[in-house]
């Protein structure tokens, strides 16, 4: 009695091409693979996972620019060291002594008011008030800064210039490049026309 050809296929076999076996009785035809595909489901299930990174990142919170909170505690940190190294540079230049208690006491002061600083510009950052702002306090601020150094006395130059200086850079960090070089060249052209003329001796 004859037996049934009966073909078995292996399940390893399935998904390659035919010309990955050693012989060609182990492939399967295009049509036949993509039935199986289509049976199993697989095409219906892999818009459901390209969308779960979205919800994972959404669960996990808001993306690192828009957590205003993070941002402030991040940037509060750099720039009160800047105003630190400010404070420390100026008492030296003139000659007074600035022990670290007494820095770490304007420090301790000054950083609740760069918190909020920093809080709020990021937060209305792309508000177009915010960005009319920034350059006019930018180039405010750097304007004030050469006039306390060309006329101020020494304790005035002490007092104020620490913090302006760090308003200063603070705020040319977080402009665009444009508003920010238009800052600058403004501050740039106060200087030209307010620095001091030498004495011609006669």
């Amino acid at each position: 009695m004859q037996q049934p050809n009966v073909r078995i296929i292996d399940a390893g076999s399935v998904g390659r091409r035919p010309d990955d076996d050693n012989s060609d009785e182990g492939g399967i035809p295009d049509n036949e693979k993509m039935r199986l595909i289509r049976e199993s489901g697989i095409l219906h299930q892999i818009p459901k996972k390209a969308r779960q990174p979205s919800q994972a990142s959404a669960a996990n919170g808001p993306p690192l620019g828009e957590d205003y909170l993070f941002l402030a505690i991040l940037y509060t940190i750099p720039f009160t060291t800047v105003y630190a190294i400010m404070d420390a540079l100026i008492h030296q230049q003139y000659n007074e002594e600035a022990t670290f208690t007494e820095v770490s006491l304007r420090v301790l002061k000054v950083a609740p008011v760069l918190f909020a600083l920093i809080y709020l510009t990021n937060k209305y950052r792309k508000q177009i008030w915010m960005r009319m702002l920034l350059p006019g306090v930018s180039a405010a601020s750097g304007c004030y800064l050469l006039h306390l150094i060309n006329n101020s006395p020494a304790y005035g130059i002490m007092r104020q210039c620490p913090g302006l200086a760090t308003i200063w850079i603070y705020t040319v960090f977080i402009m665009d490049l444009l508003p920010a070089l238009g800052s600058l060249a403004g501050v740039g052209l106060y200087y030209w026309l307010t620095r001091p003329v030498p004495k011609v001796k006669t």
